[in-house]
């Protein structure tokens, strides 16, 4: 783990649960959580992302107040060393999964191997409720951890940790948010609206022929911002 990284296991409710992932409870207080939770609640069905096909069809919900998004990225820099190493994505978003529902295995990082790079050096994911079952799930290196309310979990974009969820269980829906810690070289190819080095994700065509989802533009121009 990059040595910048240290100083987070110094904070009191740091938990490193398996190699390289690691959790600090109630890192997110209740009002901030409350905060997605609001927004989330009083959304109209509309609002949710629509995209057919896909997983994420009714799953993303943009948020477009950035306040706590920023004051939550700013807690997460005071516990690390030289911040400015990293470009920085916002927790712009709150993500559902309801009862019945899984996420699909996947990378952050997920284009590494096959010679593209979109750079995310380390995940974090802010989990704003209690739910039943929807684990996330490590399958490679045999790992689990099932998410409380305030968790700030954290783990690198690699291929090594891919991860997914096991299914929500009957009761609340589970929602989180998501945010990355960048290879600072993403910096320009960001601003330039370019996701995978060298690739312009304006260009639906390149899109399609590499096999990328369509909301990739998306996500890199309104989740991304550096701050």
């Amino acid at each position: 783990m990059n040595e910048r990284l240290l100083k987070m296991k110094t904070h009191p409710n740091f938990e490193e649960l398996h190699e390289n992932i690691w959790v600090i409870h109630n890192f997110i207080s209740k009002e901030e959580s409350q905060f997605y939770l609001d927004i989330a609640n009083s959304a109209p069905e509309e609002d949710w992302w629509k995209r057919e096909p896909g997983w994420w069809n009714g799953k993303f919900l943009f948020i477009k107040d950035s306040s706590i998004p920023n004051q939550i990225v700013n807690n997460i820099k005071d516990w690390i060393e030289n911040p400015d190493f990293w470009s920085w994505g916002l927790p712009s978003s709150v993500h559902r999964i309801r009862p019945g529902e899984k996420m699909f295995l996947h990378a952050d990082n997920s284009n590494e191997k096959s010679g593209l790079n979109n750079w995310v050096d380390f995940s974090f994911v802010l989990y704003h409720n209690d739910f039943n079952g929807g684990e996330i799930i490590y399958p490679q290196i045999n790992f689990e951890y099932h998410p409380k309310a305030g968790d700030l979990l954290m783990h690198p974009g690699s291929q090594n940790y891919i991860h997914g969820t096991k299914e929500v269980l009957p009761g609340p829906t589970r929602y989180n948010s998501t945010m990355w810690m960048y290879d600072n070289r993403v910096k320009k190819l960001h601003e330039e609206n370019k996701v995978y080095e060298g690739k312009d994700i304006k260009n639906p065509a390149y899109l399609v022929e590499n096999g990328l989802e369509a909301n990739t533009r998306y996500t890199i121009k309104q989740m991304t911002e550096d701050i």
